[in-house]
């Protein structure tokens, strides 16, 4: 029974089976001229990140979109069963957050149903897969923080279980924080000269090998989730990092507010929860430059809250789609999931309150 475990992010969608490695797919934005959503709004489109290439796609309504979509997600089972998606018996754990609305949780299950043939599907929030990473006999309650690339959202979580009014979206400039760094480093390229020239500067570090190694921690991708991409050579343009630092500092003024506002979506009789336990997971909570500006805002605020970053961030919602599966020996997702069969026989309507 093969099961695909897919989250998708706005900068990456992460792809995996019940054991293995995590595939990462970039994501490249379009918007379909419906003004209705096919998921949530804007759509993405998946290229493998051994292809190195960016290409841009133009969609000018949802046939169209459910076209490429189909033949991009035949591209995952490729990846990962090294066979298209045809099979009578896949089935799919993925995300969707808790405030998408009702008709964007209609057509994801059509499209899943319908056009890729899944055989079953549980949807849920990625904190709602994250919470099952925690050890619930310590931490019975606390908020998750998915510090995303395009927004921050913050979770209150009862024993493992989201608590479905308390999430809401804190739009952030991160995702263009990052674009704009990883456009300025691709752009100028001598990444290597400049590391040695200029790094005395750089954040007040003095020490060459630890500003490399942050750099490279932040935009370079390997096993972890981490971000790769591969800098010009050349010596004609000598490259200057203040670009770079100037949007990193941006970032950092902009941080707190964001973090702050993302809690304070919270209802108010959810706030005492953030003062017990507080999980970041996310792009940001694995930035080594960024994650100390919300580590800050949050010991500022929360002074009496464990304060964790989930190891593996980025990953942690295809993580915790593992313990879903595992969870009381499989009975738990068996219970959860939403069938072919169903969907059949009572229809996408009556079926999309099901979702987590």
């Amino acid at each position: 029974m093969p099961v695909i475990l897919l989250d998708q992010g706005t900068a990456y969608l992460k792809a995996g089976v019940e054991s293995g490695p995590i595939n990462f797919w970039k994501n490249i934005g379009f918007r379909c001229a419906s003004t209705k959503p096919i998921y949530v709004g804007d759509l993405t489109s998946l290229s493998p990140l051994a292809s190195g290439e960016l290409c841009p796609l133009s969609y000018t309504g949802p046939d169209e979109v459910i076209e490429a979509e189909g033949r991009l997600w035949n591209q995952i089972g490729l990846k990962l069963f090294n066979c298209a998606l045809n099979q009578d018996d896949m089935h799919l754990l993925t995300t969707m957050p808790l405030l998408s609305s009702l008709h964007a949780r209609q057509r994801l299950m059509e499209f899943c149903f319908e056009v890729c043939g899944i055989q079953s599907l549980l949807v849920a929030s990625p904190q709602f897969y994250a919470a099952h990473l925690l050890n619930l006999d310590e931490v019975a309650c606390g908020v998750i923080i998915d510090l995303g690339s395009s927004a921050f959202t913050a979770t209150a979580h009862l024993y493992g279980y989201p608590l479905l009014h308390s999430c809401k979206r804190t739009p952030t400039n991160g995702f263009k924080y990052q674009q704009e760094a990883l456009n300025a480093l691709k752009q100028q390229g001598l990444f290597e000269e400049a590391l040695r020239s200029e790094t005395k500067d750089m954040l007040g570090l003095e020490q060459p090998l630890l500003a490399q190694s942050i750099i490279d921690q932040t935009f370079r991708h390997d096993n972890n989730g981490l971000i790769h991409f591969d800098l010009p050579g050349g010596r004609s343009q000598p490259y200057s990092l203040s670009t770079l630092m100037g949007t990193i500092s941006t970032a950092w003024n902009d941080i707190p507010d964001a973090v702050n506002a993302c809690l304070a979506t919270l209802p108010h009789e959810l706030h005492s929860i953030a003062n017990t336990n507080i999980h970041l997971i996310g792009g940001f909570a694995q930035s080594p430059l960024l994650l100390p500006g919300v580590l800050d805002a949050l010991r500022m605020c929360y002074k009496r809250s464990t304060i964790q970053v989930l190891d593996q961030p980025c990953t942690a919602a295809v993580q915790g789609m593992r313990r879903v599966l595992a969870r009381d020996a499989g009975a738990f997702y068996q219970k959860s999931r939403l069938s072919r069969a169903q969907y059949l026989e009572c229809g996408a309507e009556h079926l999309v309150l099901g979702f987590f």
